[in-house]
């Protein structure tokens, strides 16, 4: 349920001190909603930390695996969001 995934990727995340791959793994090993939490716990991550969250090597994979271009999509986000942040504000 909801009401408790989030409690637990939060916790996952800040008992591991931040680490993305420590709060997904001890997440995925904690049973009943693994794949959510660990989404989370990891999603909490690399909003904080950024890319700089998960070892380099492990983005070929990632992309290959789910046939994501995970690099080109954060450019995008970052030119949209660089774009609406001109000028120290955000422009709608």
């Amino acid at each position: 349920h909801i009401s408790e995934a989030v409690p637990a990727a939060v916790g996952f995340f800040a008992a591991n001190g931040g680490d993305a791959l420590g709060s997904i793994i001890g997440a995925v090993n904690v049973g009943y909603d693994t794949d959510t939490i660990a989404t989370m716990s990891g999603a909490i991550a690399g909003a904080l930390k950024g890319a700089p969250a998960y070892p380099e090597h492990f983005l070929p994979t990632m992309e290959t695996a789910n046939g994501l271009d995970i690099s080109g999509l954060a450019r995008e986000i970052t030119a949209i969001a660089a774009e609406r942040l001109k000028g120290g504000r955000l422009n709608e």
